[in-house]
């Protein structure tokens, strides 16, 4: 599948060509390249830039066929972004744009992966907005209704018990200052879907307590005792990370029982550099 840019440009010469308008078309961004006769703007900042050529004439004027076309080809280029528009608007909670095809190849697997239940790792570099893509796994889920969380793990990875504090609560007097209960990012998300970013980053001893509570769907507070009841949460766990987690497990740095809780599915998230048509 080409991708919209592409397709706009491919269409319109083709367009030209049916109907003998001596021009050519091409996707640009603003004030680069020669200078055109027209310019329709597109999405990603990108123009349409048409210049109208007489091949048999060394003043290049204007053909009179330009009167009729330019009212008809605006038209069909308004059309083809409304399409564009009406398809981005279907997922507005995830704020996407699926401009290029990296964007729709990584949103076709998302659909895919929550029409089966499926965990997912989403694998990119810091940018590549893997938080927007955690959104469209919970907007076409069956949780869309409920909570989305998110949190970067990396912060506070190195603190075990802060990470239980603020993954799972804390009881009461678990700590100096927590003088109230309080209620951890899991059970916020419940009935809806938690997004852990970096959770490379996550030492492997805390990286047990999130094994347990995908397990289990238990987990303790911090300064809970063997006589308190254990906590629920009924949560949709998407992770993300900037490092390869089959190569962690390799080296031992990331556990391999919790890779294979996660890996419903792995996602590569394309830089944000090779999609530029998703900038607005």
């Amino acid at each position: 599948e080409t991708d919209f840019l592409q397709s706009i440009e491919l269409n319109v010469n083709n367009w030209l060509r049916e109907n003998k308008v001596p021009a050519q078309a091409c996707v640009d961004l603003p004030g680069r390249g020669d200078a055109a006769d027209y310019e329709f703007a597109l999405v990603g900042g990108r123009v349409l830039r048409l210049c109208a050529r007489e091949p048999n004439r060394t003043n290049q004027t204007k053909n009179p066929r330009w009167g009729k076309a330019i009212p008809e080809l605006w038209s069909y280029v308004h059309a083809q972004r409304g399409a564009f528009e009406v398809d981005r608007n279907l997922h507005p909670a995830s704020e996407l744009i699926l401009a290029s095809r990296g964007s729709r190849a990584v949103h076709r697997l998302i659909v895919k992966a929550t029409q089966h239940g499926l965990r997912g790792i989403l694998q990119g570099e810091s940018g590549a907005g893997k938080s927007r893509f955690a959104r469209c796994f919970h907007a076409h889920s069956e949780r869309r209704d409920g909570p989305f969380v998110e949190t970067n793990l990396g912060e506070d990875a190195n603190d075990r018990r802060y990470f239980q504090l603020k993954l799972f609560g804390a009881k009461k007097g678990a700590s100096v200052g927590i003088d109230e209960d309080r209620v951890g990012l899991v059970k916020q998300a419940d009935g809806g879907t938690l997004f852990l970013d970096e959770v490379g980053l996550l030492p492997l001893d805390v990286q047990g307590l999130l094994l347990t509570f995908l397990d289990s769907g238990y987990f303790s507070r911090l300064g809970d005792s063997g006589r308190d009841p254990r906590q629920t949460a009924d949560v949709q766990v998407v992770v993300g990370t900037n490092t390869d987690l089959r190569e962690a497990v390799r080296k031992k740095t990331f556990r391999e029982d919790l890779w294979w809780r996660l890996c419903g599915i792995v996602i590569d998230v394309p830089p944000l550099r090779d999609r530029r048509e998703d900038i607005e």
